[in-house]
């Protein structure tokens, strides 16, 4: 959630589902970039980050909205 939100920081707000694209694309520069040599960079691996991305986020939003 960390990551997520400082990859959001970066991004225009207001937050809704329509920044699903821009938001999984800079997730997965970021954790290309900040785990470089960790893991092996593949269609899997960016498929498994914007999966994740999107539950996170939509978490997010969710949250957001039962305030």
């Amino acid at each position: 959630m960390i990551r997520l939100n400082h990859v959001l920081d970066e991004l225009p707000k207001p937050y809704d589902m329509t920044l699903i694209p821009k938001l999984i694309t800079a997730m997965v520069e970021d954790i290309y970039r900040e785990g470089k040599g960790e893991f092996v960079e593949s269609d899997a691996v960016k498929k498994a980050i914007g999966k994740k991305t999107v539950e996170l986020f939509k978490g997010l939003l969710n949250s957001q909205i039962q305030k």
